[in-house]
């Protein structure tokens, strides 16, 4: 059976900067996978602490760019659009007070749930890697496997 991971912002984030301890042991993950994906809000996320990070340097903030880019183009990505919006908006109503569940993070689990819907009706199935630990807890709340590195 083919497997799926979803990658969350934050090791899109860690691979785009180059961030060389959590580097080894997400490309150690990803390799067991034949597919890898997003939600199109990774690359405004990443974008955002990329020119938060590097602010002052802009060679490195480059680099970082085209990183992101080289990454983003590898991974499959999925749209936000209404279903996902309205989705993620009972995710909200459900997790905020309970495990302090974030805009972009509900973005990121609707996306995930609808995207693991697709995939089982092809006989594929999801696992997440993420580097945010109420990014794991949300995932495991709704029945996830993954990983929090």
């Amino acid at each position: 059976m083919k497997r799926f991971l979803y990658l969350d912002s934050s090791i899109i984030a860690s691979l785009a900067v180059r961030d060389s301890e959590r580097e080894k042991k997400i490309f150690k993950s990803i390799e067991t996978y034949e597919h890898t994906g997003s939600s199109e809000i990774s690359v405004v996320e990443c974008q955002s602490g990329i020119s938060f990070q590097y602010a002052k340097d802009s060679e490195l903030r480059l680099y970082a760019e085209q990183n992101l880019n080289r990454i983003i183009a590898s991974l499959s990505l999925y749209s936000v659009n209404s279903l996902v919006l309205g989705h993620a908006r009972s995710l909200v109503k459900q997790y905020r007070s309970t495990i302090g569940l974030r805009t972009l993070d509900s973005i990121h689990l609707s996306t995930a749930n609808l995207v693991q819907q697709s995939l089982k009706e092809d006989g594929l199935t999801m696992e997440y890697l993420t580097g945010d630990k109420r990014q794991h807890e949300a995932f495991t709340a709704e029945g996830f496997l993954g990983y929090l590195l």
